[in-house]
């Protein structure tokens, strides 16, 4: 056999050249292994920054598509119920002012039994439901809303009552925090009117549509809003938001606050980054919007604006980005920014229509007007002895009476003559007899009276289980202990409340607390459980065996509590206090101004009408207004007798029915 010997010098650089060709391999492997890893992040990225602008355009296309809801509403509010017979199916809608949306109107049903009526007591007169459907679009992505509206019309007196939750005719300040709830018929209600300021800088705001306001607008705190009319300028700090705001003055947005549109005869500055469209008289400053348009100039820094018209300057003082635009004047931005994408046009200018100035309609509030409606006026004569007034009561004729006891067990009896030896703080009854005479309280105990008055404040305090159903009228100022009562309280002075005071206004109950197997109260006011005898038969029919409530019998019924009154000219009273833990079923109509204590349950409509000459309007703690589940009858802002014996008026109202996304 024979042996082959290799040299040396070959096996070695053999070897070196494997390890070589390895080495290489090696390096193309982790190359190509990075090379996945950062195309892979690089995907990554791409498609959260997809999702991301995807997501805030599909929420900047819902917001848009709601304005569109609120812009027509509005419109139709203004043509009234006449008008819609000018509107078909298939009518495209154009909505000046508001950009980024487009609607068509789809069907509208005059059909009788469609719900869409002027009154739920009488059904009287029939409305029309007007479907319209709306698209909103912001890059790229679009969000449609129909929306089925209630077009109404009605006849009021010539002092109307009002139309949504909350109206002050002067400043308010509010603290603590303010829920409205409201339902799909009671939703475009749940609206603050303010004849002066709205101050809410630490406030929790839930569930309202709009605040309008002929003085400034200052919201703080996470409060959120549809939208915010104003005569003059409009704050908001913290996290506030609304979907639109509409200034006569200047918008001013600190924070993380931020608006889906604005429009504003001064000057917008906004910090936020989430605007949308903003559209300014005056200058703007922000920190980014979808879209701007002003005659003024533009100041920005690293913010994004999608389109940009703007009549004067443009500077971005950093990294801003605008996606295209035409400005009238110079340009000033970094030599390293290319991402200002805007055409000088000298001369150029922007059509922009200024806002015009919101009118709130006031209230005259005078208790001296509804002394008629009262089934029980109460009031002291000359020598200082409480007299009660009664008018349509079943088992009592009309007439005046003392209010008077026969002795320790029987308090608070109607009589017509007092015993010899009487006196105002201790009035005895002779006529008639005890066993025949009639009494209208419930005491806490038989020795415990209801009533009491006080010469020196000329102040009626009532305190007991109950009084008799109905509505009440009082001279003077009126104190009210906690208690369950079914009427409607009247005073030409001052109301206040003590703490876990609850009244159920004689409309809100009806006619047994109940509707159509819905129970709304425990009990009514023509089948009451503590007086079942004495029921008002001017509201309830027939009157020997009452079988109904007549809703339209008398309009102050539909409130719980009333106060103020005028005096050859002279207005007094009209304050109106609630204390903790108040539940009130009807409607708050203060004749100057109101406060509230926290823990304060209104279901029904809050009303200040400031006729005084000192206003100092206060929500504070806890306040809700509850407009839901309300009895389809009870009709939270009717109008009163008219006080200044003027004309009927014709009103409009519109409703949104329902609304979905398709």
């Amino acid at each position: 056999m024979r042996t082959f010997n290799f040299p040396s010098s070959f096996s070695q650089t053999s070897t070196r050249g494997q390890r070589g060709l390895a080495a290489i391999l090696l390096v193309l492997l982790v190359g190509l292994s990075l090379s996945a890893a950062v195309l892979g992040t690089m995907y990554y990225i791409r498609s959260e920054q997809d999702s991301m602008v995807t997501a805030h355009g599909a929420t900047q296309a819902q917001m848009k598509a709601w304005n569109g809801v609120e812009a027509f509403r509005q419109y139709l509010y203004q043509i009234g119920l006449t008008g819609t017979t000018s509107l078909a199916a298939g009518n495209a809608i154009t909505l000046g002012g508001v950009t980024g949306v487009a609607g068509s109107v789809v069907s509208l049903n005059s059909a009788t039994g469609n719900g869409c009526v002027s009154s739920a007591a009488s059904g009287s007169t029939q409305g029309t439901l007007v479907t319209a459907n709306f698209t909103g679009s912001s890059g790229g992505a679009t969000s449609t809303v129909q929306a089925v509206y209630c077009v109404t019309g009605s006849t009021t007196s010539s002092n109307p009552g009002n139309t949504n939750a909350i109206n002050f005719n002067h400043d308010v300040n509010l603290g603590g925090s303010i829920t409205i709830n409201s339902s799909t018929t009671t939703a475009q209600n749940a609206v603050i009117n303010v004849q002066g300021a709205f101050n809410a800088g630490s406030l929790s705001l839930t569930g309202l549509k709009a605040i309008n306001a002929t003085g400034n607008v200052t919201l703080g705190s996470n409060s959120s809003v549809n939208v915010i009319s104003s005569n003059g300028n409009v704050t908001l700090s913290g996290s506030a938001s609304a979907l639109t705001i509409n200034a006569m003055g200047n918008v001013v947005l600190t924070g993380a606050a931020y608006a889906g549109a604005i429009n504003a005869n001064g000057t917008v500055s906004a910090q936020s980054t989430n605007n949308g469209a903003i559209v300014a008289i005056g200058d703007v400053t922000l920190g980014g919007a979808t879209s701007v348009k002003t005659k003024g100039s533009v100041t920005m820094d690293y913010s994004t604006v999608g389109t940009l018209y703007a009549q004067k300057n443009l500077t971005v003082t950093s990294s801003g980005s605008v996606g295209s635009g035409i400005i009238g004047g110079a340009l000033s931005k970094p030599s390293w920014n290319n991402n200002v994408n805007v055409t000088q046009q000298t001369g150029y200018t922007v059509a922009i229509t200024p806002l015009t100035a919101l009118t709130l309609t006031t209230q005259t509030v005078d208790a001296y007007q509804l002394q008629s409606l009262a089934n029980y006026v109460f009031d002291v004569d000359s020598s200082g002895y409480r007299k009660v007034t009664v008018a349509n009561v079943n088992g009592i004729a009309n007439g005046t009476y003392y209010l008077g006891n026969y002795d320790g067990s029987h308090q608070d009896y109607l009589c017509t003559a007092l015993a010899t030896g009487s006196s105002a703080s201790n009035p005895t009854c002779q006529t008639p007899a005890v066993g025949s005479a009639v009494t209208i309280c419930q005491g806490y105990s038989t020795s415990n009276s209801c009533f009491a008055y006080s010469t020196s404040n000329s102040t009626w305090s009532i305190n007991g289980t109950s009084i008799a159903q109905g509505v009440t009228w009082f001279h003077g100022n009126l104190a009210l202990g906690n208690g369950n009562y079914y009427n409607t309280f009247i005073a030409t002075g001052n109301i206040a409340t003590s703490g876990s005071f609850q009244v159920y206004a004689p409309s809100y109950a009806g006619y047994n607390g109940s509707v159509s197997g819905t129970n709304y109260t425990p009990t009514g006011i023509c089948v009451n459980s503590f007086f079942p005898a004495r029921y008002p038969t001017n509201l309830c029919t027939p009157t020997s065996n009452p079988t109904s409530y007549v809703y339209t019998a008398n309009p102050a019924a539909n409130y719980a509590l009333l106060a103020g009154g005028a005096v050859n000219g002279i207005y007094s009273g009209g304050n109106i206090s609630l204390g903790s833990s108040n539940t009130i079923y009807g409607s708050v109509l203060a004749g100057n101004q109101l406060t509230t204590g926290g823990s304060t349950v209104v279901n029904g409509y809050v009303t200040a009408a400031g006729n005084g000459s000192s206003v100092t309007n206060s929500l504070g703690g806890s306040t809700t207004i509850n407009l839901t589940a309300l009895p389809p009858a009870y009709q939270p802002g009717a109008g009163l007798p008219s006080t200044g014996g003027g004309a009927s008026t014709s009103t409009n109202n519109v409703q949104v029915f329902w609304s979905r996304y398709l």
